[in-house]
């Protein structure tokens, strides 16, 4: 049996903070490696200023949007580590292509999966052939992972706090959880979220108020952050093929009995954690996000390691936003790739060496995940086929224009920022 951890009491000490400034930078680390950036847009500068206005509100320490916003074209870009900076215009790209808000990657065999709005796609890169998996119950898909074999597809809706197994052969749903129906529904605001409505009527007779969700065509984009009861925002398989599930408003974690469905609680006292996930050599990590710090878990999932980057170079760009490691991936053993968002940086990190490097991306960038790149060749030549391309300038003033477009060959967009990185004309809603 686990025991669960608690991150703000730490009874035991064992786990000592560590600052990633304290290791040795050391220029090589990692170059021999390539990656996979999703970036799910390009707005991250004006998403850090409507951050900055929101933590005036009243409840400021509950995170998130007040009302649903559209989803906009991001990309998906591939990278050799040995460059130190990711570039706007994609000219040391390996390949990049359009996307409507990409989320999470997972590669098995020669099968590539990209999650992001509200659905989950299948390619087979050899071939070219593209599949959409779809439920009516998902909303801004946020992770996606393939089982051991391949043969399902583990999906996670923030939307509605609800999680999608997918038969990989036959793109039918296999096994469901809904977060709600499991005691999870009431939100940090004091609502409660329901799709029942016999459950809806009993909470209402105790005094509560209550928001029924029964029909999810009456919510085509979910529901929004900062009111969803815990926004689940990752799922992933442990080791016995069962789920952890990140909780993003509740700052915590949870295991899911597969057979059972039942809940159990396996951290608490982060704030708004992503990507509780297995390592490849045992124990599991987890990015407490607002906290800035990589967790490194034991197979009880105590904590053994806190490495953080509240002193890493390069400055928070307001003291009115928190730290926010958007994501954690293992590239390799004792290997990690780190998404600082608000420093714009990827940071490389070999906790057993205690050695790091950093690559910067571009501000605009609000790039979600890493993932190594172990595609087939034949993906480079996918893009115009099966994915749309993505083009990106700079001007002389330092404005930039990013082009989005269909497989087909069509516009499908174009946004256009300024040399500050804001959006122009306030048509974006971010």
């Amino acid at each position: 049996m686990y025991r669960s951890l608690h991150l703000s009491s730490n009874p035991n000490g064992e786990s000592t903070v560590e600052e990633l400034a304290s290791f040795r930078h050391d220029l090589h680390l990692g170059r021999d490696l390539r990656i996979i950036a999703t970036v799910k847009n390009c707005f991250q500068v004006d998403k850090n200023c409507r951050q900055e206005a929101q933590r005036a509100r009243q409840h400021p320490e509950i995170h998130g949007r007040e009302k649903v916003r559209p989803f906009y074209y991001g990309l998906v870009v591939a990278y050799s580590l040995a460059h130190d900076r990711l570039a706007w215009d994609l000219g040391d790209a390996e390949w990049s292509f359009s996307s409507l808000e990409p989320y999470c990657i997972d590669i098995f065999d020669k099968l590539i999966s990209l999650c992001g709005g509200n659905c989950v796609e299948i390619v087979d890169m050899d071939s070219g052939v593209k599949r959409s998996f779809q439920h009516p119950w998902l909303r801004q898909a946020h992770s996606v992972q393939f089982s051991a074999d391949g043969r399902r597809l583990l999906v996670s809706s923030s939307g509605f706090d609800a999680v999608f197994e997918f038969d990989v052969s036959t793109g039918k749903t296999c096994w469901e959880w809904f977060a709600w129906d499991h005691g999870l529904d009431q939100s940090r605001l004091g609502e409660y979220f329901v799709r029942s409505r016999q459950r809806g009527e009993e909470l209402a007779a105790q005094g509560h108020k209550v928001v029924l969700v029964d029909d999810p065509s009456q919510h085509e984009l979910g529901i929004p952050t900062r009111f969803c009861p815990v926004h689940i925002n990752g799922a992933f398989y442990d080791r016995d093929e069962n789920l952890l599930v990140t909780l993003f408003q509740q700052g915590g974690a949870i295991r899911v009995d597969k057979a059972t469905g039942e809940a159990s609680t396996i951290a608490s006292g982060l704030i708004n954690p992503h990507k509780l996930h297995s390592r490849s050599e045992g124990g599991y990590y987890v990015a407490d996000t607002r906290r800035g710090e990589l967790l490194l878990l034991d197979d009880g999932f105590q904590v053994v390691r806190r490495i953080s980057l509240r002193e890493a170079p390069g400055a928070v760009r307001s003291a009115l936003l928190t730290e926010f490691l958007q994501s954690v991936s293992e590239l390799d053993d004792a290997l990690f790739a780190c998404v600082d968002i608000h420093r714009s940086t990827l940071w490389l990190i070999d906790v057993n060496a205690r050695r790091y490097r950093g690559v910067t991306f571009p501000r605009e960038w609000s790039v979600h995940d890493i993932a190594l790149n172990h595609c087939s060749p034949a993906m480079k030549d996918l893009v115009s086929k099966t994915f749309g391309r993505v083009d990106a300038t700079v001007d002389v003033q330092g404005g930039k224009r990013i082009c989005h477009f269909s497989p087909e060959g069509s516009e499908n967009t174009t946004y256009i920022l300024d040399s500050d990185g804001r959006t122009t004309g306030g048509k974006i809603e971010i």
